[in-house]
């Protein structure tokens, strides 16, 4: 997947579109969310417990399955499920290189971690630690968006050595990242806790790992669906 110069987003949830307002939605939204997206699904749970609660069906699917016309909320990362409609952006989010606390180094080069994550170079040594302790490179399953992310902002669109230790979500690249001595992942800044060191990245402007949380209705969003996409916002940009 390929990310394009500047995604186009529609006008923000907490202004009047323009156009004919759809008719209220039922009471129980259809919500349809990628791999890269499972973590906001706390905030989900929160939404639909803050408004009444309003029952929510959630489904997972890879992006390339998604269909934009089988749910009341598509909810992506990065660029839109279907590029045809609008995107309401619910959010932003980074991503950090993290690796088990205390890890053996400060900081990380972009030349380094390249060839780490491409498996020209191996162990820590590789990113400057005085010790030759492997690396354990944590990566995500093809459909999970976040790995083309990583590739192509990171490593110039080549992909990560075959020894890549691939989990389904961000939440358990964390956890692995935490327990695994010499573990390094690539997980959202929202999710950052005492059990992972951040390593800066020299070399590379961070700003190009920071990407859109985007979300895609099949008709303008009003009443139920429109609460909850605002809330959504709301959680999100506590993180």
């Amino acid at each position: 997947m390929k990310t394009p110069s500047a995604v186009i987003l529609s006008c923000l949830l907490l202004s009047a579109c323009g156009g004919k307002a759809a008719e209220t939605l039922p009471v129980e939204l259809v919500i349809q969310h990628t791999a890269g997206a499972r973590y906001l699904q706390p905030a989900m749970q929160a939404c639909s417990l803050k408004l009444d609660p309003l029952p929510i069906v959630v489904k997972e699917l890879p992006a390339d399955q998604m269909n934009v016309q089988a749910a009341d909320l598509t909810i992506i990362l990065v660029t839109p499920a279907d590029p045809a409609l609008p995107a309401f952006q619910l959010g932003t989010d980074q991503l950090v290189l993290v690796s088990q606390t205390p890890a053996p180094v400060d900081t990380v080069t972009l030349e380094g971690l390249s060839g780490v994550l491409r498996g020209f170079l191996s162990g820590w040594g590789s990113l400057g630690a005085a010790s030759s302790q492997p690396a354990v490179i944590i990566g995500y399953l093809p459909d999970n968006e976040l790995q083309d992310f990583i590739e192509e902002r990171v490593i110039n669109g080549a992909a990560f050595t075959s020894t890549t230790t691939r989990v389904e979500d961000t939440t358990s690249a964390l956890a692995l990242a935490a327990a695994v001595p010499g573990g390094l992942a690539l997980v959202p800044r929202s999710q950052l806790t005492e059990a992972v060191t951040v390593l800066p990245i020299q070399g590379l402007d961070q700003q190009l790992l920071a990407y859109p949380i985007l979300a895609q209705t099949r008709a303008e969003p009003a009443g139920n669906l429109k609460q909850f996409m605002l809330c959504l916002q709301s959680e999100i940009g506590r993180k």
